[in-house]
């Protein structure tokens, strides 16, 4: 020992310090005495403390530009005192981040760079008083210990003195709480004080908070292809993308992982991945002696009160990946202002999140942390935790179902209790409701049926039947569907099961799968018979008809809706009945019976305002106004759609908006307004893509090439139906893809390919006379006596015209009357009959005179004074095919 320093005095002279003029002080968990030989000893200082900075630092670019104009301001004219909190879960990188920081700004304080750990969460450590850690500071900067004083304000003083026009950067690392940092902060402009913490330091004042998240997902990729001792080939980012998205993204976690990588130089990254995936236990990969993922979430836990460490249990037990108040009390078993409490809690100890206002979500290594503990409790409490959970969110479905389901009144068992906190008041705010908590509904029917809690996960199943279909996703949709089916055979309730079955036929209808649909909707219906439910026998009967009128079985349709009418009026079910002569009205409609259809829909609306329904409301507006439509009444089918699309929007929904979109754009194409019909197909595209509709996305690819092939652009045009008939063949719908074939056919024609047009209308008519449909086999003729023409055969496009014109007559249809005898009258023409060709052309005009259609009336005029002028010798068909009126 070199000649006046300091000797310790031996162990067990506690007095020493009255007799001797020595010192006792406590730095950390020490307790030290020392006696000097002389009364003044040089101060050694200690000024540069901070821990060597982290050379595979990645990311946190926004923190450090923020910590940098904090660390300007205090250093520059400003002269301020810059305190930061950085906040976060534990492992997320906040030592880390203030390290590197204070490395990076540590030129812009000469007096000193001080760090301090103040052991808030270490093992085997007490937090460090204020008192102890004044100490270690006091003497970091040169007060000699007989100098510093006994009391904390003392301290706290001559600390703060001493750093009086000095510039100092001071981390403080693992803090407690505002108790422990306040006597530590500086009072002297031009100070940066980094403070590191686990909690929301929301009592420390004037400081500024700095909340730190996980690491986006490039970051944590970056980071740990630096930690790994090996080059990362191009074909393996996609697993090292899994491997941090294993890790949660969390920079302890995945440190520790690439430390095992680095210690096993023969595993590859896939062999990795593929341990990591199958870990039964998802902390098990990031166990590395006193730095283990789980050692980390331990020191938080410790420091919970009882009862919030069974709170925290129980919310491992959640099978969705958030929460609200609500269910955390019924999960909890505690009243809801004391869940509250707890959230709160937990989430300024960031062992929650809250990512948008009262609603909380764990990490996924604390989620499974809490799991690994729940796990340990007794099974009788964790079943009856879940029991509560299911039932709240059961609850809250049911009460949200009465507003959005119109067959509430016949679907939902009058037993079940529907009272709740939550219970929706209007429809629109059912929909939030649901809308927010539809990934754990799902979530929770999903582990209600692999737990074997049959009834629980049929009940929420059958509470989401009416907004999943008309939110989506349906594939989701269907498979929740189809296990609920098969837990309720399973559990012997056997209605339950023809519930699911219809429901699930109706979601696979609206995906476009009609095999399946006609499945399930047929195994419905013989539950639904074999158990004397007759309403539920009428509904499966109304989407069988359905079913039938997609795929060209139009008089089976009818007979379905016509079956499922007689058994709602005996049921005395207004809504069904409604429901079904609605049903009726599309399927006489596409059948050409075009005055039962306005009889039927009128009715159908009629009903549906006694009952103040207005999503029925909007679907018979919807069929009316495609009536009106065939009728040549543009303007009455332009309203009644625009009326629909005002209610589907009210209603938020989304499948009879794009319904009412797609039928308004026809009408905007039938009064020749194209551009505005093409926007409108694009609005409706764009949710029938969105809900995975892929019927109503074919049916207005083949709209729109109308559209554009009216509007000129032919070449657009048949891409588009070509798209449209490709995914009709895929959904198998026969019916349909024979209005693609004729839109294409005659495409072709227009296109001067009409050889190959006639092949292609000859094969629509084909399918279209695989089930009659007198209209629009009347069309595909009219369409190949066009394409007749073009070849320069003019008896067979005499014959065809001939054809077509006697099934419009048959049909009542006049527009087709008049267009076919315009034809007609042009190929008589050619063909050197002129007398007959001004008889039909006369016969023509009169009827568009009659229907006040303009263009046709200009056509067939143009079209008689060629009559007047021509020879009576037939010219020679003409080279370039004329344009064909729509």
């Amino acid at each position: 020992m070199h000649p006046g320093a300091p000797r310790p005095v031996p162990p067990g002279t506690q007095t020493a310090r009255a007799e001797h003029g020595g010192s006792v002080y406590q730095a950390a968990r020490d307790l030290h005495i020392t006696r000097y030989e002389s009364a003044e000893a040089a101060p050694v200082t200690a000024l540069h403390t901070l821990p060597r900075d982290i050379g595979g630092f990645t990311g946190r670019d926004e923190e450090l530009r923020e910590l940098a104009e904090s660390a300007d301001a205090a250093a520059g004219r400003a002269r301020v005192i810059a305190i930061h909190t950085l906040d976060g879960m534990p492992g997320v990188g906040k030592t880390a981040l203030a390290v590197h920081a204070a490395h990076l700004l540590a030129a812009g304080f000469p007096d000193g760079r001080l760090f301090v750990r103040l052991h808030a969460h270490t093992p085997g450590q007490r937090p460090v008083t204020a008192a102890a850690a004044l100490a270690t500071l006091l003497t970091g900067i040169g007060v000699p210990p007989q100098g510093i004083p006994d009391d904390l304000d003392a301290r706290a003083g001559l600390w703060r003195d001493r750093l009086a026009g000095r510039r100092l950067l001071l981390v403080l690392d693992d803090a407690a709480g505002q108790e422990q940092l306040e006597p530590l902060l500086p009072n002297s402009p031009g100070c940066l004080v980094l403070i590191t913490s686990r909690r929301r330091l929301v009592a420390l004042d004037g400081a500024r908070p700095l909340a730190l998240d996980v690491l986006p997902p490039a970051q944590a990729a970056t980071l740990f292809t630096r930690l790994i001792p090996r080059g990362v080939p191009a074909a393996e980012t996609a697993t090292v993308a899994e491997l941090v998205r294993l890790c949660g993204h969390l920079p302890l976690a995945i440190t520790l992982l690439a430390g095992r990588l680095a210690h096993h130089p023969s595993w590859t990254l896939r062999q990795l991945a593929a341990e990591f995936a199958d870990a039964q236990d998802q902390l098990e990969p990031f166990a590395a002696g006193d730095r283990a993922v789980a050692g980390a979430f331990d020191l938080s836990y410790r420091d919970l009160a009882p009862d919030r460490r069974q709170f925290l249990r129980r919310l491992g037990l959640h099978p969705g990946a958030d929460t609200d108040a609500h269910a955390a009390a019924a999960l909890g078993g505690v009243p809801l202002a004391e869940a509250r409490r707890h959230l709160d809690a937990l989430y300024l100890d960031h062992l929650l999140d809250e990512p948008s206002p009262g609603r909380y979500r764990a990490h996924d290594l604390v989620r499974a942390y809490a799991r690994r503990l729940v796990a340990e409790d007794p099974q009788e409490d964790r079943d009856r935790a879940v029991d509560r959970l299911l039932d709240h969110y059961r609850r809250l479905a049911e009460a949200c179902d009465r507003h959005l389901n119109r067959y509430w009144h016949r679907e939902t068992q009058p037993a079940e209790p529907l009272a709740t906190a939550l219970a929706p008041a209007h429809r629109d705010q059912a929909l939030d409701r649901l809308r927010t908590e539809q990934a754990n509904l799902a979530a929770c029917a999903h582990h209600a049926l692999a737990a074997s809690r049959l009834p629980a996960a049929v009940g929420l199943v059958r509470a989401m039947a009416a907004y999943l279909r008309q939110e989506g996703p349906w594939d989701e949709a269907i498979a929740l569907h189809r296990l609920a089916a098969t837990a309720a055979g399973h559990s012997g309730d056997h209605l339950a099961e023809a519930h699911a079955l219809r429901q699930q036929g109706i979601l696979c209808s609206l995906a476009g799968d009609y095999p399946a649909a006609l499945t399930t909707q047929q195994q419905a219906l013989r539950l639904f018979r074999r158990y004397g439910d007759r309403t539920g026998q009428a509904a499966v009967l109304y989407q069988l008809g359905i079913i039938d009128m997609l795929n060209g079985r139009s008089r089976d349709a009818a007979c379905r809706q016509l079956e499922a009418l007689a058994l709602y009026e005996a049921a005395g079910d207004a809504t069904g009945r409604a429901d079904a002569l609605n049903g009726l009205g599309t399927i006489q409609r596409q059948a050409g019976d075009i005055a039962d259809a306005l009889r039927s829909h009128g009715r159908a609306l009629d009903l549906y305002r006694g009952l103040g329904d207005r999503l029925g409301q909007a679907n018979a507006l919807h069929g009316l106004g495609a009536v009106q439509g065939h009728l040549d009444d543009l303007d009455a089918a332009l309203e009644s759609h625009r009326h629909a699309l005002r209610i589907y929007r009210d209603l938020s929904n989304r499948l009879g908006e794009a319904h009412a979109l797609r039928y308004l754009g026809v009408v905007q194409t039938r009064k020749e307004n194209f551009d505005a019909a093409v926007e409108t197909y694009q609005q409706a595209l764009v949710i029938y893509r969105g809900l995975g509709n892929r019927f109503g996305e074919a049916g207005t690819l083949y709209d729109l090439g109308v559209t554009l092939r009216r509007s000129g652009a032919y070449r657009a045009a048949m891409a588009v139906q070509r798209a449209g008939l490709g995914i009709r063949r895929a959904l198998g719908e026969v019916f349909g893809e024979a209005h693609s074939l004729r839109e294409l056919g005659r495409l072709q024609v227009m296109t001067r390919h009409p050889s190959i047009g006639l092949t292609t209308l000859y094969r629509a008519l084909a399918l279209y006379r695989s089930d009659p449909q007198p209209l629009l086999e009347a069309a595909t003729l009219h369409g190949i006596g066009i394409a007749h023409g073009e070849v320069g055969d003019h008896q067979a496009a005499l014959d065809t015209q001939r054809q077509a014109l006697d099934l419009y007559r048959a049909q009542g249809h006049r527009r087709g009357q008049a267009d076919a005898l315009y034809r007609l009258g042009l190929t008589l023409r050619l063909t050197g009959d002129p007398a007959a060709a001004r008889a039909s052309l006369h016969e023509a005009l009169a009827i568009h005179r009659d229907l006040g259609n303009e263009p046709g009336v200009a056509d067939t005029l143009a079209a008689l004074d060629t009559v007047e002028t021509a020879t009576p010798r037939p010219p020679a068909p003409p080279r370039t095919p004329p344009r064909p009126r729509p």
